[in-house]
């Protein structure tokens, strides 16, 4: 439980930073629709890269994390509530004002 809450936070994150990891286009990329908007056509490679990475990496963490909280059951759900609730408040979206 502990290894898996760790890991969907590391998703969390992962998604969090996706919007830092598309480029722009270079000039010579082949047409197409990401190129037209002038987003490089590798930003979604490196996007899912980091998705898969992220998720590996919190899910070895969150395996140290539970030898540690291995047999305190009340520890094991506060940190696994805590994890998921960050990753509940991270990914509400803002407030957008409606135009009337």
């Amino acid at each position: 439980m502990v290894r898996a809450a760790t890991a969907v936070f590391g998703a969390a994150v992962a998604i969090g930073i996706a919007p830092l990891l598309q480029f722009r286009a270079a000039p010579g990329e082949l047409p197409g629709a990401l190129p037209a908007d002038r987003l490089s056509p590798a930003g979604p490679v490196v996007q899912f890269s980091a998705l898969l990475l992220f998720i590996i990496a919190f899910a070895i963490v969150g395996n140290v994390a539970a030898r540690y909280l291995n047999g305190i059951r009340w520890a094991t759900i506060s940190y696994c509530a805590a994890l998921l609730s960050c990753c509940t408040a991270s990914s509400r979206p803002e407030s957008s004002s409606r135009e009337s």
